[in-house]
């Protein structure tokens, strides 16, 4: 019973992996004959010339999207353009639809190139709907014909199909992804299909002014901005159906950001205080937001007023952006400054700082300080601000002062230093 199950599992995955796959070589639905009828004996009076599927007309007549072949007095026929019919080894399928005049006045022959006429019967009429007739033929070769003709006097002729089908395995042809963008510019790249059918994969372009593929190797080179499909196509081989697979290509404008200001920013200072210089920023065609980042030996010594530029729609509006300065030690200081967004070239700016000692050398009262044990010691007021600096103009220590008496460990200071409480100012040596 366990193997019964097994094999009826196995024929089901089998039958559900193959499919009916029908390749049409010819098919004309008379869809270009807009005049006349096929409902009454009065609507299929003008001549009908042919069209690309059926060039070759004998006594033919427009009959509102089917052709009447035939008259009173003669029978017609309708013969096709060249087709090659030696595919699928010769074996096809002639389906049409069929309806006579006021009563079956004959049959419907076929004929193919080289092969043996086959005559079908009907009964429709006028008055009634079309019947559909199919007709099995074996031994068809390249470069044959096919010739439909009433036996006698009047028949309309529609929905004519030269075709074949087979049963094959859905060869599963995909791309990775659907949908790629690249940013105009962008080197030649490649993405393949892949198949379980190891027949060839041929690829295509549907805009080659907007990005170009190579046929075999399926390299695609962007040409310009805009959006094309990529196809790939494999024919029928190997038991496997003839499948197509495609993939949108979008070609973007390149990224672009933009600092209004053309010079590096140079803001000057004093140790304790701070000096700003205001930016401008943009962008365009943006894929992500605008960072800003400040980096490099003096980066501390530099902030910014916002570190994100939200995009929208692509693009970012003329932002100012403030930098502010607040140096701890006095001389020269540099910071990098640096614009970016995934897919953009970054924008790059020096920021140069200089700072002094001018806010320690304004006061206007001295401070009366002392050491006493490594320990530096004065007077104060609840809340004033002291700041300590070394003989370089380090900043060394920033604090607030308790009320009375103060004492601040030193024992990690040595030298010449600088206490300034509020705007008292005075000279200690450790």
């Amino acid at each position: 019973m366990r193997k019964l199950t097994l094999l009826l599992t196995m024929i089901c995955i089998i039958t559900l992996a193959s499919k009916s796959q029908t390749t049409y070589m010819l098919q004309d639905d008379f869809s270009t004959i807009t005049s006349g009828d096929n409902t009454s004996t009065s609507g299929s009076s003008s001549a009908w010339t042919g069209d690309t599927s059926f060039p070759t007309i004998t006594t033919g007549y427009q009959a509102g999207g089917a052709v009447r072949l035939g008259k009173s007095s003669a029978v017609g026929s309708i013969t096709s353009k060249t087709i090659d019919l030696s595919v699928n080894g010769g074996n096809f399928n002639i389906s049409f639809d069929v309806k006579g005049w006021t009563t079956a006045e004959g049959s419907i022959t076929v004929t193919v190139t080289g092969l043996t006429a086959q005559t079908v019967t009907y009964t429709a009429t006028i008055a009634t709907s079309f019947e559909n007739k199919v007709l099995t033929f074996t031994g068809g070769t390249a470069n044959s014909t096919v010739t439909i003709a009433t036996t006698a006097k009047r028949a309309f002729i529609d929905n004519v199909n030269v075709y074949y089908t087979i049963t094959c395995n859905a060869s599963k042809l995909a791309f990775a992804t659907d949908s790629i963008s690249k940013i105009i510019g962008t080197t030649a790249f490649t993405q393949t299909a892949t198949s379980l059918n190891s027949g060839a994969i041929t690829y295509s372009s549907s805009a080659t002014d907007i990005a170009t593929v190579n046929a075999t190797t399926g390299e695609v080179t962007p040409l310009a901005i805009g959006k094309t499909t990529i196809t790939a196509t494999q024919a029928s081989a190997n038991g496997y159906c003839d499948a197509t697979a495609i993939y949108r290509l979008y070609i973007t404008a390149a990224p672009t950001l933009t600092l209004t200001d053309v010079t590096d920013p140079s803001l000057t200072s004093s140790v304790g205080s701070s000096a700003t210089e205001i930016i401008n920023v943009s962008a365009v065609n943006l894929n992500t937001d605008l960072g800003l980042t400040i980096s490099g030996t003096n980066a501390d010594l530099f902030t910014l007023s916002q570190y994100t530029v939200t995009q929208t729609g692509g693009n970012v509006p003329n932002t100012a952006v403030t930098i502010t300065y607040t140096p701890t030690l006095a001389g020269t200081h540099t910071a990098t400054l640096t614009m970016a967004s995934i897919g953009a070239m970054n924008v790059v700016r020096t920021i140069n700082g200089n700072a002094d000692l001018t806010s320690v050398n304004s006061v206007i009262n001295n401070l009366n300080v002392y050491i006493d044990n490594k320990n530096i010691k004065f007077n104060a007021e609840a809340g004033e601000t002291l700041d300590i600096y070394n003989s370089t103009g380090q900043h060394v220590i920033h604090s607030v002062t308790n009320d009375g008496l103060n004492s601040i460990s030193g024992s990690a200071l040595n030298g010449v230093l600088l206490v300034k409480v509020g705007n008292r100012l005075g000279k200690i040596i450790l």
